[in-house]
């Protein structure tokens, strides 16, 4: 086998395109070079926009009783971690839901499990999103806070598609990952876990 081909049948989570080159892309991923496509992410950006704005409207019914379920939140999100492991401690769920995706990605649950944890944070976040509103108004720090929360969806959205994009791969034979591969994958989960616990202590800051 020479190195040409050898190089071919490497599947990069980065697209790898030689000048020139067009996309490529087959179901079945026999030849394919590249792991997370378009298609994916409409898939959690329908998401993200159902059960975002599911929540915000909510509160724009005022049928749930919205100041005790704003207080209830508000409360969550604004117990200011003290450090990291404080961080993992408090917010335990996103923090073990995130570690559960990480792991399903090298299995073939991971679509399901990806799509339960991004719907159930997606509406976390516009409930969140609502108690801002609901609580301080529309002013440039309950704006900016509710833009923190779309960072935490963003960064969702990219996990989950390509954790979908490694349990394909996975499905195929652990060996079809590379080192590289794992440890980008390994290294995503370590950014995700770490921006969430930033954004929120920048979401504190603003409104605590």
């Amino acid at each position: 086998m020479n190195e040409t081909t050898k190089n071919d049948r490497i599947k990069a989570l980065v697209p790898m395109l030689d000048k020139g080159e067009k996309e490529v892309y087959s179901e079945e991923g026999a030849e394919v070079r590249y792991r997370k496509k378009s298609k994916e992410h409409i898939l959690y950006i329908r998401l993200y926009l159902f059960f975002f704005f599911l929540g915000a409207c909510i509160f724009a019914s005022k049928k749930w009783g919205s100041e005790e379920l704003s207080s209830g939140i508000l409360n969550y999100v604004l117990s200011l971690p003290s450090s990291f492991p404080d961080f993992c401690v408090k917010f335990a769920p996103v923090v073990f839901g995130s570690f559960l995706i990480y792991a399903s990605g090298f299995t073939m649950y991971a679509p399901l499990f990806t799509v339960i944890y991004s719907s159930v944070l997606f509406l976390f976040c516009g409930l969140a999103s609502g108690s801002l509103v609901f609580s301080f108004g529309l002013s440039l720090k309950s704006v900016s806070a509710i833009l923190l929360f779309g960072l935490v969806c963003g960064i969702c959205i990219l996990f989950c598609t390509v954790t979908k994009g490694i349990s394909k791969i996975a499905c195929f034979g652990i060996e079809k990952l590379t080192v590289s591969d794992g440890m980008f994958y390994s290294a995503l989960y370590i950014v995700t876990v770490c921006v969430q616990y930033y954004i929120i202590k920048g979401i504190c800051a603003l409104i605590g």
